[in-house]
């Protein structure tokens, strides 16, 4: 008997994970298994820090992307499977097979049954459509609305997006379930068809009867594993057929309502209305049953239904618990918020602290879970009087405040307005009148600021609000009223939310003041405040930018209509990019390489700090040595950061090998010097022969190593001239290091006197100067040397040992101390005579001439 190889449609060669929903592994016929290996790291202490930064870098460059391909999880080499079909189990082996087999059945047959619920799902998809059917119904009767419908529709598809995200949820485990049968029929066709190639082959001329009876048996197991897996299949194909009916259903009322969005934004900033100026709107404008419509709409404040309640009640109790565990946190903890500047709104304020922060966190919640349009004025008027009060504590300049307050007032009252559902004609007039307060409020601001010589920027930014308002009001009077609304709704909007998110970045930098003051300075109290202020201004600047990029950006694009939702605001500015070869660039990898880089600086510049003043100085290191081994970590670790950078934008690093042959070609014509200062630096690092702090004597100058770069070294004169010289003539040059060795350099004075001094009184002189010097070292003796009998002189040198940096301030306190101590004991510093022999006729001869000249002077 051949086992039937038709049991299963052919497919295509996939493989799948094979694990159940419940977690446990599918039963299927035993593999080859492979075995993997494990490497072990090991600790590194401080010592082998910079060996570990290295074997690092080599690891990034040997396995970069592209190196070797990458093997699928689940997926056995071509060679295993190969050799798995090849083998032949003997006969004693095939019982077992078959026994096995068996067991892989049962346990298929037990996993089955503990699938999914079928009832349970086809009753979960008949709640979805029927909760679809008036979502449908709502927009059918929007559509057929006169009024302005844009706001109730981006409500409506924030519904519908729910309902989206709730099938997606439910269809999860069938999706799964079909694929892992697929993967099981896959699975036991292969056993089926491995089970026929052990019976060709050994049961080519006949056999036992027993060996025969096992096949059968093997052929009835895959028969039946086969039935419970297209019964399976078919059952759940039939729900996945009604769940592509309500995703269907879901997805066509999504393009429609998004299709009349579009529509709807085109038609309100398009439309004309009659212009405010004439005799049509004021008709409109007088109408009685326009005003009963105006005092109807009262009922927006109506009571909430029961259904609406049960469906968004927990948000409100969600930002109400909140805020009061907030302002109960803030009450409690007065004193930490005092010690904090940024923080001390919140200590003076902790009940309006706590409603701002908790609308704050529940604001993207209210905008996209479909609240009613009157609790979320309810909790934005509650927000806003919250920052209103919090701004008083935080601005100095009342203008600022009272800026503020004037904002969110017309941004809560145009809400109002916009929740009432006032007719066109009233809302018009309200826009233009809040436009001519703005022109007003705007003119008074600019003429203060330039008065109080405030920031220019201020000025101009009011003089642009100016040309705003005047734009809209304009627009407003010749009837183009949505592109009116447009305009000031989206302006308002946009103000308020940069202001908002100004307010939390100032928070936030408060957040990384305290951070620092609690626990970095108790790690590292060495380091001092300097260190905290220039992390905590580092670290806000680029929090900063990531907030404008990820928030403030995208909230802005969403307010002027570019982009439906925050969301896709969001995705959109996070996708857009370009492209440099094979590799796209968006600004999310952008960013978080950019965070790679800054971060290996920040982390490399705290690194160098806590070495030099902390643990190397613990150690009792000189400060040169603590300082080099702190630039050899610092550029190690910006090249790790430089590598990581650059693989997460996707460029391999194999790809970079053009790029520095290039870069070799420059360095052979134009970067030769700068190269050869990069390697003179890295010398000067490891050999030492100067460090910071020495005195130093270069090309006859005279001063002090102040830093040492990778490419040049700063020095510091006796003028306090701050000199940079390239790191390549320190090498090349001959460069006298007064201090590489110590503090202490010798000092030399010639003293010449005249001939019969007394030479020991010289002597005792000199030596009684050297020893009442206070600044000459002690610990090596002074020396009084009689050198040489000069021309006109006696010639003394006193040597002394003094400190390098008050060398000549030394010379200069011996010195008048000598002339004043010779003076005293008579001895006289002599200088160069001459003496002049003249011959006798000579003489007379000058003597005459100068009688002649005395003779004609007085005729």
């Amino acid at each position: 008997m051949i086992l039937d190889s038709q049991l299963f449609p052919p497919t295509s060669p996939e493989s799948h994970s094979g694990q159940g929903s419940n977690g446990e592994k599918m039963s299927s016929p035993a593999a080859p298994a492979r075995a993997d290996t494990l490497q072990q790291g090991s600790l590194l202490n401080l010592r082998h820090l910079c060996m570990a930064l290295a074997a690092l870098v080599v690891f990034l460059l040997v396995n970069r992307p592209g190196l070797a391909a990458d093997e699928v999880p689940g997926q056995q080499p071509e060679e295993t499977v190969v050799e798995a079909e090849k083998w032949v189990p003997g006969l004693a082996d095939i019982v077992p097979l078959e026994t096995k087999l068996a067991r892989s059945l049962r346990e298929l047959e037990k996993q089955l049954q503990a699938g999914i619920d079928q009832e349970q799902l086809k009753t979960r998809y008949a709640e979805l459509e029927a909760s679809i059917t008036p979502l449908s119904e709502k927009f059918e009767l929007l559509k057929e609305s006169d009024k302005n419908i844009y706001n109730r529709l981006v409500d409506l598809r924030e519904l519908v997006k729910q309902k989206k995200e709730t099938f997606e949820a439910v269809n999860r485990p069938v999706a799964e379930l079909l694929q892992r049968l697929g993967s099981l029929r896959e699975e036991w066709q292969q056993e089926a068809q491995r089970w026929n190639n052990w019976r060709d082959k050994l049961l080519t001329e006949g056999g036992p009867e027993l060996l025969n009876a096992t096949f059968t048996d093997a052929s009835a197991t895959i028969s039946r594993a086969a039935d419970l897996i297209l019964s399976e299949l078919d059952a759940t194909l039939t729900i996945q057929e009604q769940a592509g009916i309500l995703e269907q259903q879901i997805e066509t009322l999504a393009i429609d309502i998004d299709d009349q969005i579009i529509k709807e934004r085109r038609k309100t900033l398009f439309n004309d209305t009659p212009s405010m100026l004439s005799r049509q709107y004021y008709e409109q404008l007088k109408d009685a049953v326009l005003w009963w419509e105006t005092m109807g709409q009262s009922q927006a404040f109506s009571l909430p239904e029961r259904e609406t309640i049960n469906q968004h009640g927990w948000i409100v109790l969600l930002n109400a618990t909140l805020a009061i565990l907030l302002v109960v946190g803030f009450s409690r903890s007065r004193q930490v918020f005092e010690k904090v500047t940024q923080w001390r709104c919140i200590a003076q304020h902790p009940i309006t602290s706590g409603i701002f922060l908790s609308y704050m966190v529940c604001a993207l919640i209210y905008e996209y879970q479909g609240v009613p349009s009157s609790w979320k004025l309810g909790a934005a008027a509650a927000g806003g009087i919250a920052l209103m009060q919090l701004t008083q504590g935080i601005v100095s300049a009342r203008w600022k405040y009272h800026f503020v307050v004037g904002l969110v007032a017309a941004l809560l009252v145009t809400r109002l307005v916009d929740v009432l559902g006032f007719p066109l004609p009233v809302f018009r007039l309200y826009t233009l009148v809040v436009s001519f307060a703005g022109v007003i409020l705007c003119s008074l601001l600019v003429k203060h600021l330039v008065t109080d010589k405030e920031p220019a920027v201020y000025v101009w930014l009011f003089r642009a609000g100016i040309v705003f308002f005047v734009l809209i009001s304009a627009i407003e009077l010749l009837g183009k009223k949505a592109l009116a609304s447009y305009l000031f709704i989206s302006l308002l909007d946009s103000v308020v939310t940069i202001m908002v998110f100004v307010l939390l970045m100032y928070l936030v930098r408060g957040w990384f003041e305290w951070l620092f003051s609690t626990a970095l300075m108790k790690q590292a109290p060495s380091l001092g405040l300097q260190l905290k202020d220039i992390m905590v201004d580092r670290l806000t600047r680029f929090v900063d930018l990531l907030i404008i990029v990820i928030a403030i950006i995208p909230a802005i694009l969403m307010i002027w209509g570019i982009f439906p939702s925050l969301e896709e605001a969001t995705l959109g500015v996070l996708a857009a990019g370009v492209t440099v070869g094979d590799a796209r660039i968006t600004v999310s990898l952008f960013l978080v390489s950019a965070a790679i880089l800054y971060g290996s600086f920040l982390i490399s510049w705290v690194v160098q700090n806590l070495l030099v003043e902390d643990l190397l100085f613990k150690r009792r290191m000189e400060r040169a040595a603590r300082i080099s081994i702190a630039k050899l970590v610092h550029y190690c670790i910006v090249l790790v950061g430089i590598l990581l950078a650059i693989a997460t934008l996707g460029i391999e690093l194999s790809k970079l090998t053009i790029m520095v042959s290039a870069l070799g070609v420059g360095i052979g014509f134009g970067l030769k010097e700068i190269i050869n200062n990069f390697v003179s630096g890295l010398i000067l690092l490891f050999e030492q022969p100067i460090r910071v702090g020495d005195m130093v004597e270069f090309e006859g100058m005279w001063a002090e190593i102040k830093h040492i770069g990778i490419r040049s070294t700063l020095v510091r004169n006796f003028d306090h001239a701050d000199i940079i010289i390239p790191n390549a003539d320190l090498i090349v040059n001959r460069v006298t290091n007064w201090t590489l060795g110590g503090q202490q350099v010798r000092l030399t004075i010639k003293i010449g006197v005249a001939y019969g001094s007394d030479l020991d009184l010289v002597t005792r002189t000199l030596m009684a100067c050297a020893e009442d010097n206070d600044s000459v070292s002690s610990e090596e003796c002074p020396q009084v040397l009689f050198l040489n009998f000069g021309e006109s002189t006696l010639d003394f040198e006193l040597r002394v040992f003094v400190s390098a940096s008050r060398r000549l301030a030394i010379k200069n306190e011996l010195n008048r101390d000598i002339d004043k101590r010779f003076r005293e004991n008579g001895i006289v510093i002599a200088f160069p005579q001459r003496d002049l022999h003249l011959p006798e006729l000579v003489n007379v001869e000058l003597a005459d001439k100068v009688r002649r000249g005395a003779d004609g002077i007085s005729q």
